[in-house]
């Protein structure tokens, strides 16, 4: 397996287990390949919002969707390269 085929099942697996909340497709951030486990970590981000604190009117306002935050949210998809396995998906903190 190479980093394109890491990549690929990472995005895939994913998409499928956070299909219900609503995501846009992830975006690649990074890849990095752990020699001692010979696992494959990537690194993906995806679009969510959080909505503001507002009033309960203002809330109820057609286009109250368009005073929600936007944030990136990072997560780290594990892969065995022996067989394409997905160990984990794992929440990325980055640094400060």
């Amino acid at each position: 397996m190479d980093v394109k085929d890491a990549v690929v099942i990472a995005k895939k697996y994913f998409a499928e287990a956070f299909s219900g909340e609503g995501t846009n497709p992830p975006r690649l951030e990074e890849v990095w390949f752990d020699t001692a486990y010979d696992h494959w970590f990537v690194t993906l981000s995806v679009f969510r919002t959080k909505p503001k604190e507002m009033p309960a009117m203002t809330a109820m306002h057609p286009l109250s969707n368009l005073l929600q935050e936007t944030y990136l949210d990072y997560k780290t998809v594990e892969i065995s390269a022996e067989d394409g396995t997905v160990i984990s998906i794992k929440n990325r903190e980055l640094a400060a």
